[in-house]
């Protein structure tokens, strides 16, 4: 989807978006969506959401922040130094 994405892009109008990953399944599952993100990211997602809700809120939290982290990495790394 990114590569097809990637051929028709206007930045101005849309963005590719990956959307509510589930960090608990529907069977109560711990998903380990790390590497979920990681390769989206790679692949040129421009924005990424986890959803946390199934988790108490302090591991809400720390799950975020790891996937901000991981994104906000990623981004410094992409950006012209100029543009740092």
């Amino acid at each position: 989807m990114a590569e097809e994405f990637a051929k028709w892009r206007k930045p101005d109008y849309v963005r590719l978006h990956l959307d509510h990953v589930p960090v608990i399944d529907e069977d109560h599952q711990r998903v380990d969506v790390l590497p979920i993100f990681k390769e989206a990211i790679a692949l040129g997602y421009e924005s990424v959401m986890i959803d946390g809700s199934r988790l108490p809120l302090d591991e809400n939290i720390k799950a975020t922040r790891q996937v901000v982290e991981l994104a906000h990495a990623r981004m410094s790394r992409s950006k012209p130094s100029s543009a740092r």
